[in-house]
């Protein structure tokens, strides 16, 4: 397969001798990751991206991306943070996942720079609620109650498990799971007879040697990582950019968090986003059961249109009720005629529904089209997890983030303020999409393309490894008072009436405002 950004080269801006911050050194390792030339950044030498010039005793280094292709040319940079509120952001979460977050989001603001053909700003407090986006949105809707990762559980038999058990059965068919085992199953035992039910359910581990996760077979047959250098390749000049994603249009087969806020992203850049939502089986944030975030907290709504998560994360999409079944037929003609397919199905799922890359062709016969952009977003990446089914907190567990609890004192593990990996996937996978279509556009035919939630937080597996403090049980109402006055919010009509929701984190810079030099 050809990488989407054979032939382009991405570096830092402004080009200095300075180590790039861990956001824009992350930003580059993505784009390095999916083809781009340059030079491989040392994530680790960075200052963060918040920090304040000075603050510390420590100059951040230059927090912005430049991607050049095909004639065309763009910078994103990452806007300054109040060090407190970047401070406050990473309360409740392992080391470095604040500027993972800001680096996708940077990488992201990269590509569709390039797709338009002009610099990006990226606006770090946009970026950062999003990781606590149901903290905020409690808050945003006078909620006293919003959902936080499960506490883990102690096995019978010695150690612990996540067990994410919010869907309808999940919890009856756990606790009937747990007598069939007995008094002796240990946490891996559970994880695994319960993964034999499809039921959510990861044990914590120990983080591993050398930061190679339980999900990869072994270190070297992990994904290829940032630094790849292509052979050189001239692209053909295109013309310049266009008004951003306008006119793209995407099949979005995604639910829950990481898909549907990959898929938001790509609408606030002006992309038609279908959203397909089965009858029988509504995305879980509309929270039918009664447990999401509802004005006041109170149940109003049974359709879940009231849902604060569901409506932050699916605003300005098209909604279209069809099921794979019944209308399978409908369902591959709205795919086929898309210019991305993305879906977060288990890895056997498309290709039943005949959904998968082969199964679209390429733009179809006698179409016209180009290729389209398939893009998935399972759990695990291929190995030996890779039929398990998670949502984020059950990668926090299986990576070894949060520990296995082992320590004495039998505390348990450390629980994170929020399942961090979902928005991360989210943020990855809109720059993925970005990157197949600024692949396409240059002249490649991108192959499948795959973000899986326990790939994303990879990175942050040699981070140093510590505690960290615990979030404010207030952090969502600050998060939320900070982002009305630095404009990081907008208000919006929902099924509820008038709530603050998060803004897109990108801002296109005027033409007249773009650096002396650029194009």
């Amino acid at each position: 397969m050809i990488p989407p950004l054979t032939g382009f080269r991405a570096g830092p801006t402004p080009p200095s001798n300075t180590p790039p911050s861990k956001a824009g050194a992350f930003a580059l390792s993505l784009l390095l990751g999916l083809g781009a030339e340059g030079e491989a950044p040392s994530v680790g030498a960075g200052a963060p991206a918040s920090r304040a010039p000075g603050a510390h005793g420590r100059e951040a280094g230059p927090a912005g991306v430049t991607l050049t292709g095909a004639g065309r040319h763009s910078e994103a940079r990452l806007g300054r943070l109040d060090p407190r509120l970047a401070i406050l952001a990473a309360t409740g979460l392992p080391p470095g996942v604040t500027d993972l977050a800001l680096g996708r989001a940077l990488a992201a603001a990269a590509l569709a720079g390039w797709l338009e053909g002009r610099a990006i700003d990226v606006d770090p407090l946009s970026v950062l609620i999003q990781l606590h986006l149901p903290a905020v949105m409690g808050a945003s809707y006078g909620s006293s109650w919003w959902p936080r990762p499960p506490a883990p559980r102690p096995a019978p038999g010695g150690g612990w498990v996540n067990a994410d058990l919010g869907a309808p059965g999940d919890a009856d068919a756990f606790a009937r799971l747990l007598e069939t085992l007995g008094p002796d199953a240990d946490a891996p035992a559970v994880a695994a007879a319960a993964q034999a039910w499809r039921l959510p359910v990861c044990d914590y581990r120990a983080p591993a040697p050398g930061g190679n996760p339980p999900w990869r077979p072994a270190p070297d047959e992990r994904r290829p990582g940032p630094g790849r250098r292509q052979a050189g390749r001239d692209l053909p000049a295109l013309p310049g950019g266009r008004a951003g994603l306008q006119g793209v249009t995407v099949c979005d087969l995604t639910a829950m968090w990481a898909g549907p806020l990959a898929t938001c992203l790509l609408t606030r850049l002006g992309a038609t986003v279908i959203k397909v939502e089965p009858p029988s089986r509504p995305d879980g944030t509309r929270a039918r059961s009664g447990r999401g975030i509802r004005p006041g907290g109170r149940t109003r709504g049974s359709g879940g249109d009231d849902s604060a998560i569901f409506n932050a994360l699916n605003a300005g999409k098209e909604l279209v009720h069809l099921d794979a079944t019944e209308d399978a037929a409908r369902l591959r003609e709205l795919a086929r005629s898309a210019d991305v397919v993305i879906d977060s199905f288990s890895p056997r799922v498309m290709p039943q529904l005949g959904l998968d890359r082969a199964g679209l062709g390429p733009g179809g016969p006698g179409s016209g089209r180009p290729p389209s952009v398939t893009v998935s977003m399972p759990a695990f990446p291929p190995g030996p997890a890779r039929d398990w089914v998670a949502y984020g907190n059950g990668i926090h567990a299986l990576s070894g983030l949060g520990g296995d609890g082992a320590a004495p004192g039998g505390i348990g593990p450390a629980l994170p303020a929020t399942s961090y990996p979902d928005p991360l996937a989210g943020l990855e996978a809109a720059a993925t999409v970005m990157a197949a279509l600024a692949g396409r556009e240059a002249g490649w035919c991108p192959g499948h393309l795959e973000v899986s939630l326990a790939a994303t937080v990879e990175p942050l597996l040699t981070e140093p490894a510590g505690a960290w403090p615990p979030a404010p049980e207030d952090l969502g109402a600050r998060l939320l008072a900070a982002a009305r006055v630095g404009g990081a919010v907008e208000a919006r009509r929902d099924g509820a009436g008038f709530h603050l929701y998060p803004a897109s984190p990108f801002r296109a810079v005027p033409v007249a405002a773009a650096a002396p030099g650029e194009p």
